[in-house]
């Protein structure tokens, strides 16, 4: 059976574990749903002598279709115009339904969610993200490479991004596009990440997800739920395998 594991663990150093602020809290449960709660989701600060950085970690996070992350980038933007800092996606894992942030920032990020009060700690979170039964891997068209080229140019290329024909997800098909050189995490790479999400559901004529992001590793997979009568899909077996 063909399989792709991604199996690399994101780990967070130093940090000292506080609960996420109620106001932080309730705009993350009012535009991202699926399903913050005091429970599942903490924040994480570090602190050093030049910046504080603040990690929000959500332990069970299913919105990562393409109108879900436009409303990620919306609160990615509140969370920086509120902390004067800059946000990023650390991590986001869909099999694992975890999100991470990262906030960087200095006195006023330190203010909202310091001080640090007991022993600091290494937190890892890990889980692998599975492509299942894959049916055949192939290098990424041009009609897929220039979009995503353009609006997320750090770095993907043909040589670090490919797509993969996945198995069956009910009465849909699935693909892939794996990219293992994506340095794209910020609130405005998060809004074109939303963009390009859009071109591919008006091309395969389906529904389209980040479904992994490690900006540590430099990962990223979109996954795109497409008919089983596509044509687009029709043309893509033509192509060679790598």
């Amino acid at each position: 059976m063909r399989r792709i594991v991604l199996d690399i663990d994101y780990e967070m150093v130093d940090v000292y574990q506080k609960a996420l602020p109620q106001e932080i809290l309730r705009v993350f449960q009012k535009m991202l749903p699926d399903h913050p709660s005091e429970i599942n989701t903490s924040a994480y600060l570090q602190e050093s002598d030049y910046e504080t950085t603040v990690y929000v970690s959500c332990g069970h996070f299913e919105d990562n279709s393409a109108r879900h992350v436009y409303n990620l980038h919306k609160f990615m933007k509140i969370l920086e115009l509120y902390t004067d800092a800059e946000v990023h996606i650390a991590y986001l894992n869909k099999d694992y339904e975890h999100i991470i942030l990262e906030l960087i920032g200095d006195e006023r990020l330190f203010e909202i969610f310091g001080p640090i009060l007991g022993e600091t700690k290494r937190v890892t979170i890990g889980f692998p993200y599975r492509i299942e039964n894959y049916r055949r891997k192939m290098r990424c068209p041009k009609w897929i490479m220039e979009p995503l080229k353009l609006l997320l140019p750090d770095h993907p290329d043909y040589r670090n991004t490919y797509i993969v024909l996945g198995g069956k997800y009910g009465k849909v098909n699935e693909v892939y596009i794996i990219c293992e050189h994506f340095e794209c995490t910020s609130t405005s790479e998060v809004y074109n990440i939303h963009r390009f999400l859009k071109i591919l559901e008006d091309i395969f004529d389906g529904s389209a997800y980040l479904d992994y992001l490690h900006s540590s590793a430099a990962i990223a997979v979109f996954k795109i739920l497409y008919p089983e009568d596509s044509e687009v899909i029709k043309e893509l077996e033509k192509e060679s395998y790598y």
